[in-house]
């Protein structure tokens, strides 16, 4: 009589997430998280993950003369994980690359493409670069230095009745935009913003704003659309960003919009910003990533994390890196 032998089921897979956005712990020993975070733990422990979430600065990396990838260490475990949703920006961007090329050298499922972490991605001047002669871009300056800056401000033909948008390429949540109507305040303010960065001024974009009819977020997945809302600003002069006081409706844009984003072809989780004007045109602004959808959970039934956790856990399959399930399981945070 011969028997059959079963393969032994896969183990449960393990789900890495790193992000800036978790904080150190509090008086109980738990680490803060943002809504993104906590709803992508939740989400993954419901589909089954096994989940490692911790602050980027508990990583430590080791370079040995005889291996050839980095040793990524969280405590005293080495980093391996069947899939990985890292959270950076700003200056750890440089370190993250080194974290998600590691990753993908053992074979783990990544959120966002490499290049997410390379120059090729990196912040709002890259976007205009990529958009230019798309059909789907507006006429814009990029000043290098404050003199710079100025100098732009003031060649603007105001008496046309036509504003200037003036932001840094490093900006978040629309906290540093500036609406200049070519009064002495309105240059100041703007030059006062560009002052008040510490460090090296990032280039600065300056903009005609635009005749906007409406302005959407729209979240999409290895570009296929997650969900959408249209944001409305609370005064002419706001920023169209929920952080800022914007409402936010549920809402399918129109196809110019999906069109023009369409023409940007990008890998990962995007939020895209993307303005419609009097004319019918469609200007993106903006390529968030990544994302957080929090005001948008507040006016839609649209998972982003479920949808997110379920493109991830279709690519792991019953693949597991060796050495995923023997992880440290740190302190994860509040869910």
């Amino acid at each position: 009589m011969t028997r059959t032998q079963t393969a032994p089921a896969p183990s449960k897979p393990t789900l890495l997430i790193v992000s800036n956005e978790i904080k150190p712990a509090g008086p109980d020993g738990k680490f803060n998280a943002r809504h993104a975070v906590r709803t992508l733990i939740e989400a993954g422990r419901a589909s089954g993950f096994r989940i490692v979430a911790a602050p980027f600065d508990q990583f430590h990396f080791e370079l040995r003369r005889s291996e050839s990838q980095p040793r990524i260490l969280l405590g005293t475990s080495m980093v391996r994980a069947d899939a990985a949703i890292i959270r950076i920006t700003g200056p750890s961007i440089a370190a993250a690359r080194m974290l998600d090329r590691s990753l993908r050298a053992q074979g783990c499922v990544m959120l966002d493409p490499y290049e997410r972490f390379s120059g090729s991605a990196l912040g709002k001047a890259e976007l205009l670069m990529q958009v230019q002669g798309k059909g789907c871009d507006s006429d814009r300056v990029i000043a290098l230095t404050l003199k710079d800056l100025e100098r732009r401000i003031r060649q603007h033909d105001f008496g046309s009745g036509l504003k200037l948008v003036v932001k840094p390429t490093d900006g978040y949540g629309g906290t540093m935009v500036r609406w200049v109507d070519g009064t002495e305040a309105s240059i100041g303010a703007a030059l006062d913003m560009a002052r008040s960065i510490k460090g090296l001024m990032p280039p600065m974009i300056i903009e005609p704003a635009l005749d906007v009819r409406a302005e959407y977020r729209v979240y999409t997945l290895d570009m296929e659309m997650l969900g959408a809302a249209r944001r409305i600003a609370e005064g002419p002069d706001r920023p169209a960003n929920a952080s800022q006081g914007a409402e936010l409706v549920e809402e399918r844009p129109p196809q110019a919009v999906l069109d023009a984003i369409a023409r940007v072809p990008t890998g990962g989780l995007i939020g895209w910003d993307v303005a419609l004007t009097g004319g019918g045109s469609a200007i993106i602004i903006e390529r968030n990533r990544p994302p957080s959808w929090r005001h948008f959970a507040a006016v839609s039934d649209v998972d982003i994390s479920g949808a997110v956790v379920a493109h991830l856990k279709a690519k792991v399959g019953d693949h597991r890196v060796k050495g995923a399930d023997s992880i440290e399981i740190r302190e994860t945070p509040r869910a």
